[in-house]
């Protein structure tokens, strides 16, 4: 072999070892919590894929602050914020209490998303805490488990659409006083733990085929859509108490082994609970509705069950 060739034989080799030792870098599946943070300050779209994530996640790390309403503060995400298939080592954390800007005390600042924000099939191993989050976009959770108590209270989408679809908490599960300006989806849900959803203000929802093992909480909500929960088993109690339902309340071939209570809620639309099994009390004080319920194969555990319609005409369910 002659020089020129040695050289361009070498030459070669090094490039191919360059290029493996890049390669092997980028499918590392560690990444810190912290470089997410870096790629949102420096206002790039973060988009991160298969990755086991170290560290806690805090959106409130950010540099700039806005005063909201004193001791409350908000910090902006201008940027997409997308997961997929990646596991959170640590805490995801959208609000916090802490101290900004050299202040002496510590104040509340709580996360705006400019844009959507998606977390598709990721593990969280941690606690998740997005209270008062905001988000201008869509919001994205299908696919993914919750390990441990998660928090998403005072919860506000102003986006096309909420994907919580086939998702799973195996702890405790809080959304309480969520507002959705826009539907929200919750198909094939499953929550091990006790499940709050006190207060929810949303156009359609959807909890079909959904699980619950302890009790759920949907009391003192808002439906301006339909509110849809068929195919869902309910092991423990279950309250859509104080609630206003705008379009048609779909409780049909459910299972609910628990007590369940309707009491002082308005109906406005339809409402069939065709084929649905109630072991347990239903509560059905000072419930009133346009139209009168449709309960053909339905089970009640009492004899005696009223219902009364807006005109105040009692009607035998039994």
């Amino acid at each position: 072999m002659n020089r020129k060739s040695y050289i361009y034989c070498f030459s070669l080799l090094i490039m191919l070892l360059s290029c493996s030792i890049s390669c092997s870098g980028k499918k590392s599946k560690d990444m810190k919590a912290s470089d997410i943070i870096n790629l949102i300050k420096k206002g790039k779209d973060v988009l991160v894929y298969d990755k086991v994530i170290s560290g806690d996640l805090d959106f409130t790390e950010m540099e700039k602050y806005y005063v909201f309403a004193f001791p409350n503060m908000e910090t902006h995400i201008p940027v997409n914020v997308s997961f997929s298939n990646c596991v959170f080592m640590g805490k995801v954390v959208g609000s916090s209490n802490r101290v900004v800007d050299g202040s002496k005390k510590k104040v509340n600042v709580f996360s705006v998303f400019e844009k959507n924000l998606t977390f598709f099939d990721c593990d969280f191993r941690g606690e998740v805490a997005m209270d008062e989050m905001v988000v201008n976009g869509k919001l994205e959770c299908s696919k993914s488990i919750f390990r441990e108590n998660t928090s998403f209270n005072s919860l506000y989408v102003r986006g096309t659409h909420v994907g919580f679809i086939d998702m799973e908490s195996e702890k405790n599960f809080s959304m309480c006083y969520a507002h959705f300006m826009c539907d929200a989806n919750f198909m094939d849900a499953k929550f091990k733990g006790r499940a709050n959803f006190l207060g929810m203000n949303v156009d359609k929802v959807m909890f079909s085929n959904a699980e619950f093992g302890e009790e759920v909480d949907f009391s003192n909500s808002n439906f301006k859509g339909d509110a849809l929960f068929n195919y869902v088993k309910y092991t423990s109690g279950a309250q859509f108490s104080f609630s206003k339902y705008y379009g048609d309340l779909d409780f049909m071939s459910s299972s609910c082994a628990g007590d369940v209570s309707f009491e002082r809620s308005f109906f406005y639309g339809r409402i069939r609970l065709i084929k649905t099994q109630f072991d347990a009390k239903v509560e059905l004080k000072d419930a009133v509705s346009v139209l009168s319920p449709e309960v053909r194969e339905t089970k009640f555990s009492s004899d005696t069950l009223k219902w009364n319609t807006l005109k105040k005409v009692e009607v035998d369910l039994k």
